[in-house]
């Protein structure tokens, strides 16, 4: 056996294991994932619970339902916080996610308010509220929260994600706004920046924050100082001949953003230069809308509106050919830590004597 190649940009395919559509005719919007367990907000359905210890046999365990048209799910601990649009904020037990139950509901009195993203740190939830703005409740009693801080509507809030004492608001036409929330009962708004789009969703790791900018794609921001946000990347990527991608949510995990990109489906991008991501894997989109994203070891959880949600493998792929001095190599691209995996052999398939193989591995 020769040297091992892996190319590190060559484009990849997830492979889908699992479909699921029970969903009622309403959309699946929001997904997240805790353990072996995956919660599904899915808009006047509510939320349903899937058991995905296998990802290709996820199998329904609960479903409950307050009303409302539920966007987005965020799991901290044994609750689930449900942005519910008009209904609000609900909070759900799920320490039995066989019987989750229905114990928190916050709701303001806000005409055409619309709760549709959340996300949870210490004991507070933030929510983004569209025509409200950003919202703190303290959630240290999950049976009744209680709403300390405001911070007034600019534009549209969609989404929301927080990281140290800053909160970074998806705000549709606006961009992105950062908000200093040290003080909860004092939200304050440090920040703005557009670059055109639509902000829906946005995720934050080390000192970047990632934007799904909708039609203009996914926008990529130095935070490293809150206060002056700048923007170093960009790409954008639709179904090939056509316009009709748009970034709707986004993850991101270890050097990958995985972007839920409309009817494009699901787009994955190399971040390891942030200011110059780079398409390396797509699932090709034959469904409705890929409008959220969750990834957790080797699986991506796509919520797909209308047609429920896919669950993709994104396992190495194995690839055998020919060099030009007429040997063999054997390369894989991997979405996950190349080095979680080895390469083995054997010359009797019938035993369990394999060997790992210790040619110099070589990338490219």
């Amino acid at each position: 056996m020769r040297p091992v190649q892996t190319n590190c940009f060559a484009q990849a395919t997830p492979i889908t294991v699992s479909h699921v559509n029970d969903n009622n005719g309403a959309q699946t919007l929001g997904v997240a994932v805790a353990g072996n367990y995956a919660f599904f907000a899915n808009q006047y359905d509510g939320l349903r619970v899937y058991e995905v210890s296998d990802p290709a046999r996820p199998a329904s365990v609960c479903h409950i339902n307050d009303g409302g048209l539920a966007w987005s799910v965020a799991v901290a601990g044994s609750y689930a916080y449900v942005a519910n649009g008009e209904d609000g904020l609900r909070i759900y037990d799920i320490s039995n996610p066989t019987n989750v139950l229905s114990i928190g509901h916050a709701l303001e009195s806000i005409p055409f308010l619309e709760t549709r993203g959340v996300a949870v740190t210490s004991h507070y939830a933030v929510v983004a509220n569209v025509n409200d703005g950003l919202r703190i409740y303290d959630v240290s009693n999950p049976t009744n929260p209680v709403s300390v801080g405001h911070a007034p509507a600019v534009v549209y809030a969609q989404a929301i994600a927080v990281s140290g004492n800053y909160a970074y608001l998806a705000n549709d036409a606006d961009g992105l706004r950062i908000y200093d929330i040290s003080c909860s009962t004092n939200p304050i708004s440090v920040s703005q920046i557009s670059d055109g789009g639509y902000a829906e969703g946005i995720a934050m790791s080390g000192n970047y924050a990632y934007l799904a900018n909708g039609i203009d794609g996914l926008r990529i921001y130095d935070i490293s100082c809150p206060t002056n946000p700048i923007s170093i990347g960009h790409v954008y990527t639709n179904v090939p001949g056509w316009n009709i991608g748009g970034a709707s949510r986004v993850a991101v995990t270890g050097k990958y953003a995985y972007v839920a990109n409309w009817f494009d489906g699901l787009r994955i991008y190399d971040i390891s230069f942030p200011a110059q991501p780079i398409n390396v894997g797509y699932a090709t989109h034959q469904f409705i809308s890929a409008v959220d994203i969750a990834v957790t070891g080797n699986y991506a959880y796509l919520a797909d509106a209308e047609n429920g949600f896919s669950i993709y493998s994104l396992l190495p792929q194995l690839d055998l050919s020919l060099t030009t001095t007429n040997t063999a190599a054997l390369s894989w691209f991997t979405l996950t830590s190349p080095d979680n995996y080895l390469l083995q052999q054997s010359a009797d398939l019938t035993t369990a004597k394999w060997h790992t193989i210790t040619n110099t591995r070589s990338e490219e």
